[in-house]
């Protein structure tokens, strides 16, 4: 099959933006989504608006909407995963917290009862010297 000059920019482009190289549209945007428009984009026009059409290419826009599928699914389980391992990082951080917590409460329990015996002990000594010195 004959492939037009134009029809292998478009699917350069598409490879490109599949394999995340292109050079004018950002692939790493959080809105980014491979369409028509981001492919014609891609492989430099400059008003892209209606080069890619279905009539004129069937093929290069059935892929566009594969590819662009695939970039959903794939994104849905990177977003579940990422979801996923953040509740992990939480419930670990929250652990230790807690221990810690627990940790700092024993340690400041240790520390008033010594502050006690130590006030008790001067209070103590106190009351021996007064009573002792006339």
């Amino acid at each position: 099959m004959l492939v037009s000059k134009a029809e292998r920019k478009y699917w350069e482009a598409l490879h490109r933006i599949k394999h995340g190289l292109a050079h004018m549209v950002n692939v790493n945007d959080a809105s980014f989504r491979i369409s028509t428009l981001s492919v014609a984009l891609e492989a430099g026009k400059v008003n892209p608006k209606g080069y890619i059409r279905p009539q004129r290419y069937p093929e290069l826009c059935e892929a566009i909407r594969e590819a662009e599928q695939a970039r959903q699914a794939t994104s849905l389980t990177t977003a579940a995963k990422h979801i996923k391992t953040e509740k992990e990082k939480k419930k670990e951080i929250s652990t230790k917290y807690r221990e810690l917590r627990e940790a700092y409460e024993r340690l400041l329990e240790q520390y008033l009862n010594v502050v006690k015996e130590n006030f008790e002990l001067k209070s103590s000594t106190q009351s021996r010297a007064t009573s002792k010195t006339p």
